[in-house]
């Protein structure tokens, strides 16, 4: 069962900008091998990925700004309870928290981000 798509189907790609702190280098540990990261691929447990410009995964920085393997910014346990991420959208639900928003949004009283939120909660 999975979490789904957290950001739900209005905002499917949008960047990350300065919310990702540190450079963790992804996910790892002793059982995180390159087994481990096809079988949540397989599993439907990657819950957000960095794309470039067009969607696709990547690995480039800044797009991907920890260099993860399999361009992994986010996993969620096979019930879908508990997901674990890299970059921090709880930094980024007001648009006065985002160093460059795009001129041609509107602007908002929240930010894409906030969705995340609110589709965990509906779901739960």
């Amino acid at each position: 069962m999975g979490f789904g798509w957290p950001l739900g189907a209005t905002w499917p790609h949008f960047g990350v900008q300065r919310w990702v702190l540190g450079s963790h280098n992804g996910f790892s540990g002793p059982t995180m091998g390159f087994g481990c990261h096809q079988a949540a691929l397989a599993g439907g447990l990657v819950a957000l990925r960095y794309v470039d410009d067009v969607g696709r995964p990547t690995a480039e920085y800044p797009l991907n700004p920890s260099g993860a393997a399999g361009a992994v910014a986010g996993l969620c346990s096979p019930c879908g309870r508990h997901l674990g991420l890299m970059p921090h959208p709880e930094r980024a639900v007001r648009p006065w928290q985002w160093p460059w928003w795009p001129p041609e949004w509107p602007r908002r009283p929240t930010a894409p981000w906030l969705r995340l939120f609110q589709n965990a909660r509906e779901w739960c």
